[in-house]
């Protein structure tokens, strides 16, 4: 039996699956369609104040500890996300305790007190959080790269940032305003995985906050719609970042790629599993032949406009270039001759046990039924069944066909962070040799 979805009268929405695992475990994500596609100017990083102001009480919990404690006293999960498209609580939790915990979680979301008081005083933690992304170069480097790769589009913003904090902007007032306008039943999404059957969620959740006909401020407009990407120059684009006091330096190489809505998705993740995995190509030629990396990964991201394919690794300050070069020429490689046939056949039974993996969390099975329903897919396939249904009869040449259409040089961004920099000269010459 296939996910189903029941919408109640004010608008809110349970999406319930039976879960695949014979343990009385209950996976929760309660999504909220607000995050910083969504905000403006002065507002910008408000959807992540509001993430952490759900956790500062509410008329009926009110203090921060108690809503902790709650979970804790049965060993349960719960934790809170800001993305672009959405705010996030999870709960994971033993079966027999599920309807408190979503008591609780729609108390957090619908009820919080959100004073003045504890406003300003959860500001400098907010602050401190972006004060530690700051110093990750990591962190800078996607920041980067999302600027470049979405640019002229709401999606070139980040989540949150330090310079988002400055005098004039996040006022309370905005803050608070802009929370009751959105964290409303008809804009939240409640995904369950669970061994209960759906009928005992229906039961309670017609008895709870969520689906109570809350009196808040009416929706006067639609939610903004992201613009067109926009390119202001043709080719390659780069962003070289020097930052002080690092020893290693990154390197981020990202295409442009198909929308979320896109069956090329699948394509596209089929080939990360065919580059990235102990047994694929990054790892033999960065890792093993040539010992330059310890780490490295490939970052997609799909939204309504479009997605991103992105390499990301880092070195030794002084190998940079030598990191450049051999991403040259293994891309260089990708373009020309596509992947094997066994790298092909690695990545098809990687994805398949993947999946069934994923099946015992729960977690990426809750979070995929969600997000499907948030972006309105109606007709949602089981995750179980995704492997059949998307992957199976994908070839090596749709593979390979895909790494022509996308990997162009009108569709590529490199991002470099080090403290000490080659010149934008130097790299414009290594990559120049890829097509």
């Amino acid at each position: 039996m296939g996910p189903k979805t029941i919408t109640f009268p004010n608008g809110f929405r349970l999406i319930y699956e039976k879960s695949t695992i014979s343990l009385p475990i209950t996976s929760i994500y309660a999504f909220c369609k607000i995050g910083s596609v969504y905000e403006s100017d002065g507002l910008r990083g408000a959807s992540h104040i509001i993430e952490h102001m759900c956790f500062k009480g509410t008329k009926r919990i009110p203090k921060t500890k108690d809503i902790w404690s709650e979970y804790d006293k049965i060993g349960a999960y719960l934790n809170a996300f800001t993305e672009k498209n959405y705010t996030c609580f999870t709960i994971k939790c033993d079966s027999k305790y599920v309807q408190n915990s979503i008591e609780i979680v729609s108390d957090m979301m619908l009820h919080s007190k959100f004073t003045r008081s504890n406003y300003l005083s959860e500001l400098p933690i907010v602050v401190e959080e972006n004060n530690n992304n700051n110093n990750n170069q990591d962190h800078l480097t996607m920041v980067d790269m999302n600027r470049l790769m979405f640019q002229g589009t709401v999606y070139k913003y980040p989540i949150d940032e330090l310079a988002y904090h400055t005098k004039g902007t996040l006022q309370y007032s905005d803050v608070v305003a802009l929370y009751h306008k959105h964290y409303r039943p008809e804009n939240i999404i409640l995904s369950v995985v669970s061994d209960l059957p759906m009928e005992h969620f229906k039961r309670f959740l017609e008895r709870s906050a969520f689906t109570k006909n809350i009196h808040l401020l009416q929706l006067s407009e639609q939610l903004p719609c992201p613009m067109s990407v926009k390119r202001t120059e043709p080719g390659v684009q780069y962003n070289l970042r020097e930052k002080k006091g690092i020893t290693n330096a990154i390197i981020t190489i990202g295409f442009r790629t198909c929308p979320r809505s896109s069956p090329e998705k699948y394509i596209l993740e089929l080939l990360n599993a065919a580059l990235s995995q102990s047994s694929g190509r990054l790892f033999g030629i960065l890792r093993v032949k040539k010992s330059l990396v310890y780490n490295f990964s490939i970052e997609p991201e799909y939204n309504e406009l479009g997605g991103k394919f992105a390499f990301f690794s880092k070195t030794d300050t002084n190998k940079l270039m030598k990191l450049v070069s051999l991403f040259v020429d293994i891309l260089h490689g990708l373009i020309r001759n596509g992947i094997t046939e066994g790298e092909f056949n690695m990545a098809k039974g990687f994805v398949k046990g993947k999946i069934l993996l994923e099946l015992e969390n729960q977690l990426a099975q809750v979070q995929y039924n969600g997000e499907e329903v948030l972006f309105g897919n109606e007709n949602i396939v089981p995750y179980g069944e995704i492997y059949e249904q998307f992957y199976k009869n994908i070839t090596r040449d749709d593979v390979n066909a895909v790494i022509k259409k996308y990997f162009k040089p009108e569709n590529m961004c490199v991002c470099l962070v080090s403290e000490k920099l080659p010149s934008l000269e130097q790299v414009k010459k290594e990559f120049a040799r890829i097509i």
